[in-house]
């Protein structure tokens, strides 16, 4: 197995810091938080206290400049929310980022911490593949149709003789001649057609693919500081990866 850091590699499969990152976080002492008001109607933030104690959290980015700490307090969904200046992005492969309590809103600082670790092993796989193709005939038949069509009784109708009037009047009709056609039935018959032609049919066989497996792992550590003491830390971490096929053998 070899395992080494891959900053270009890494950009491919790292979450983007755009995204909610889950995790746990974990307190050493009771903190002092403001979280965002639940009731209906209500808005801006109210202050809670945090027991020490393990918690399962996300890190929710809602806008350009803020992010939301959330979790349970005492079965409660909390939401701390800090705010960033904007442009702030964390590092998507490693890193540091300080997010200070004047800038927050918070009686906290941030210091986040990103680091991404990548690692690989070969392995081998069968699978199928095209030994050659073998033209071959192939013909579709058509079988032999009929359809019917009715057609309903109606007059058929000539004129008959003609009289010729004053100059530049015309000739006028002497009369008209029409005969009942009863109602009968038309078919058309089509006869059977084969049409043929030559497709080229595959012949499958199989081949050994040698394979790499990247994975990718990224970890995000968030220590909660007051008056420059780690008094908590939020981790996340997040992994991926994908298999490059690096050579086959001959296809038999």
């Amino acid at each position: 197995m070899r395992k080494n850091i891959i900053p270009m590699l890494a950009m491919a499969f790292v979450v983007m810091s755009c995204d909610s990152m889950e995790g746990t976080l974990q307190t050493a002492e009771e903190l002092t938080l403001q979280a965002k008001k639940t009731g209906l109607f209500q808005s801006g933030t109210r202050e809670i206290k945090v027991p020490a104690a393990s918690y399962t959290a996300k890190l929710s980015p809602t806008s350009e400049t803020n992010i939301n700490l959330e979790f349970k307090v005492n079965g409660k969904d909390q939401k701390i929310p800090f705010k960033i200046p904007k442009g702030t992005r964390l590092p998507e492969v490693s890193g540091k980022l300080d997010i200070l309590s004047k800038d927050s809103g918070q009686p906290y600082d941030l210091v986040a911490n990103v680091d991404t670790q990548s690692s690989s092993y070969d392995f081998d796989r069968t699978e199928s593949c095209v030994v050659r193709y073998i033209p071959t005939q192939r013909c579709i038949t058509t079988p032999s149709s009929r359809s019917c069509r009715m057609i309903p009784a109606h007059q058929d109708c000539d004129n008959r003789g003609r009289r010729h009037g004053r100059p530049g009047s015309g000739s006028q009709p002497t009369g008209q001649v029409c005969r009942d056609v009863p109602a009968r039935e038309e078919c058309v018959f089509r006869p059977q057609t084969t049409n043929c032609h030559i497709a080229q049919v595959a012949v499958y066989g199989s081949q050994l693919v040698n394979y790499e497996k990247i994975t990718t792992t990224r970890n995000v550590a968030v220590d909660i500081a007051a008056a420059g003491r780690n008094v908590g830390q939020f981790n996340h971490s997040s992994s991926s990866s994908r298999d490059i096929a690096l050579r086959s053998s001959d296809c038999r």
